[in-house]
């Protein structure tokens, strides 16, 4: 086993706990604890802006080190990816992660923010709420489809695949 292999699967692991670590963490503590805190717009957009930065390289590492795996598992990229189970398991995941990375970008970047302007604008804005609303919905399906990539990656890392 090459120590690149190791270092890649390590750190393939590290990205993924960062990221799911921190999406629970927010979603179970910091929600919770600033619910009712009046200064909590501003916090959650420091924390959102943060959290963008280091999440988003958490999932270029995700991706540099999840094709890495790939090729160390013997795919040939990217003609592999439809030909083999491994393949076929890696394009799944690469799929799957592509939606987690735009679902993201649009909630950082696009809902969650303007949601923030119009709350903070005007508390109580009924538009900002409801943006709001969709911006956690969006939040939980990307932590939702993050636990499914790290249940794909745990079943691709014991050999077993989806057809």
């Amino acid at each position: 086993m090459s120590w690149l292999y190791v270092l890649s699967v390590f750190l393939h692991v590290l990205a993924a706990t960062f990221w799911i670590g921190g999406m629970l963490f927010l979603a179970g503590v910091v929600m919770p604890a600033l619910r009712r805190d009046p200064g909590r717009l501003s916090i959650l957009e420091r924390l959102g802006r943060y959290f963008e930065y280091v999440g988003m390289g958490a999932l270029a590492i995700l991706l540099l080190t999840g094709l890495m795996s790939l090729t160390f598992r013997g795919v040939v990229l990217p003609g592999q990816l439809w030909t083999s189970p491994v393949g076929r398991m890696g394009l799944l995941k690469l799929g799957i992660f592509s939606v987690v990375v735009l679902l993201s970008f649009w909630h950082n970047r696009g809902i969650g923010r303007q949601a923030l302007q119009l709350l903070r604008e005007a508390p109580g804005n009924r538009e900002g709420e409801r943006l709001q609303k969709w911006s956690r919905w969006i939040g939980r399906l990307v932590l939702l489809l993050s636990l499914v990539l790290l249940y794909l990656g745990i079943l691709l890392a014991r050999g077993i695949t989806l057809w």
